[in-house]
């Protein structure tokens, strides 16, 4: 997720913090082995940039922010807690990209609030669902409203989970809370839109997103173990202060644009 602490998006002072976009998991813990098997890692020039969710065989969706260069320079991989693209092929799946196509309105300025942070990203040789080995993949079912406020929710990711800090191996996890529209734009004021949802940890205020999380799932359960993709990590303060509200792409939002991209490719 995207926040002003990464240096190539504008900085914002608002409320005397900055707020750009977000990289890591802050105060999560180690995630179980596929336990989150939509969970992608984006690599760019061979290396680690950012997370996404694999949505279909042959695509799947990042924020924005983490892609606007030659497809061909990017590869995700997929299947696996670990990351690292040298892993072999009884370990993960890796893939490169083909097609990384930003919404037509992605708007990198903060103080309108990264709007429409959302990039579809396709490849050629499928990617099967199933559990095979030490691989574990499946689809991430895309949520279709925003009724997700006092739901069991949480992020994963590869970001850093301490200001400064490397980029985690294992994959993370932390559980989060939705909250309003209503609440989020106490702290971030105009801008929050209907097409962004907020998250932060409301009992302790000890865990959320930051530098290498952009792009990763937000996923709230609608049934026992039975998960839908809310959001796509977008932007967050700048230091990673959990104190404050992350904000993610609300992907429901951008179903039928997603659609569209995908359509040629089945």
């Amino acid at each position: 997720m995207k926040s002003v602490y990464v240096a190539n998006l504008l900085t914002v002072l608002l409320a005397a913090v900055q707020a750009g976009p977000e990289t890591r998991i802050i105060g999560g813990v180690k995630a179980d082995m596929g336990e989150w098997p939509w969970q992608l890692a984006l690599y760019v020039g061979g290396r680690f940039n950012c997370g996404g969710s694999i949505v279909a065989a042959t695509w799947g969706l990042t924020a924005a922010h983490c892609v606007g260069s030659l497809p061909s320079i990017y590869q995700i991989v997929a299947g696996t807690n670990t990351n690292n693209i040298n892993c072999t092929a009884s370990n993960c799946i890796v893939r490169r990209l083909t097609n990384a196509t930003r919404h037509p309105n992605f708007t990198a300025v903060a103080p309108l609030g990264y709007p429409n942070d959302v990039a579809y990203m396709a490849w050629e040789t499928p990617i099967k669902e199933g559990a095979s080995g030490n691989i574990t993949v499946r689809y991430a079912r895309r949520a279709t409203t925003d009724h997700q406020v006092g739901r069991n929710c949480y992020i994963s990711g590869w970001g850093r989970q301490y200001d400064q800090g490397p980029a985690a191996v294992d994959l993370m996890e932390a559980r989060v809370d939705v909250i309003t529209k209503e609440e989020c734009k106490k702290v971030w004021r105009n801008m929050v839109s209907d097409s962004q949802v907020c998250i932060r940890d409301s009992k302790n205020f000890s865990t959320g997103p930051c530098d290498g999380d952009s792009g990763g799932p937000l996923v709230c359960e609608v049934s026992p173990k039975n998960w839908e993709l809310v959001g796509a990590s977008s932007w967050g303060v700048a230091r990673c202060n959990t104190s404050y509200p992350a904000v993610y792409t609300r992907i429901s939002s951008f179903n039928s644009w997603l659609d569209s991209q995908a359509r040629p490719k089945q």
